[in-house]
């Protein structure tokens, strides 16, 4: 998703040269960037139900529980979807912006080595993640940095002959430069910002789907908190994983259990997360439209 917008700006610049014209404008590449992310992320669901062997869970009793619960949590979708890997993955996953073109998908594996309590505890987690608008947030964090960039180029227009004279002296063809030095700072800022928003995004989906699902059916959070903590560490195991292993998007299994038994012991870093990420939400919007504001002025 991180260079839906960076190759979009590409292609109207190189197509601009290739046709005889100037090089496209920072206006020009930043609404070509951020029209090629919204197209991308709006259609993308539906790309991937055909690419991707899927078909919709079947009519029965976890069908109906499911809906009840989505019902239930106020976040509605297109469909719940089966997505069959020969039984290999053993996952789920939210994908969509908005409720006319989301998809929660659940592996085949998962739906035949998991209880139906479990699957809904998994289930919960990603209509966690629409609740609380990590998609969109996702997409922000994508197109502030962008959007930022090309502001910073038309406030400060020296930055604009810099750059070009870098990219020149560094690869000779402007255009296949760019990409070579913007590489770099895009894999930098995905491992330092990117990744750990998206580690604290899992952690908060992990709490509000407890807390959804302990008041869906009435019972403690301590014991749906068991639950998930259960479900994290099933399906690590039956995914062959370490459970301290860590990616750059998910913190380990462990970690996770830790933070979860941790929240019902002291309740207030939890409230202290919710803040934190509602100020970071914020940041990402005032920094995607105040970009999108200086260049189009």
């Amino acid at each position: 998703l991180f260079l839906v917008p960076l190759v979009a700006f590409w292609l109207v610049d190189d197509s601009a040269a290739a046709c005889g014209l100037s090089h496209a404008t920072d206006r020009q590449l930043l609404v070509a960037g951020s029209l090629g992310t919204l197209i991308f992320v709006l259609a993308y669901p539906l790309v991937l139900r055909y690419v991707w062997r899927t078909e919709p869970l079947p009519a029965g009793p976890l069908r109906t529980r499911l809906e009840r619960f989505a019902e239930y949590s106020g976040h509605g979708m297109r469909e719940i979807l089966v997505w069959k890997t020969g039984g290999v993955g053993v996952n789920a996953a939210l994908v969509g912006l908005t409720p006319r073109f989301r998809y929660v998908l659940l592996t085949d594996g998962l739906l035949s080595r998991l209880t139906e309590d479990e699957i809904e505890a998994a289930f919960a987690h990603e209509l966690a993640h629409a609740r609380l608008r990590h998609v969109p947030l996702r997409m922000l964090a994508v197109l502030a940095p962008v959007s930022c960039a090309l502001a910073a180029s038309v406030v400060f227009p020296p930055l604009g002959p810099a750059v070009a004279s870098v990219t020149a002296d560094f690869a000779g063809v402007e255009p296949y430069a760019v990409p070579l030095v913007l590489a770099p700072a895009a894999l930098v800022y995905l491992c330092a910002v990117f990744g750990p928003l998206a580690r604290r995004f899992e952690y908060q989906a992990d709490l509000y789907a407890c807390r959804l699902l302990a008041e869906f059916h009435g019972s403690r959070l301590a014991d749906e908190v068991d639950l998930l903590c259960q479900t994290i560490l099933r399906l690590n195991l039956l995914s062959g994983l370490s459970s301290r292993r860590r990616t750059w998007q998910h913190t380990s299994a462990a970690e996770r259990v830790a933070m979860l038994r941790g929240a019902l012991v002291e309740p207030v870093p939890v409230a202290l997360l919710d803040r934190r990420l509602r100020l970071v939400g914020s940041l990402l919007f005032g920094l995607t439209c105040g970009g999108l504001a200086v260049v189009l002025w």
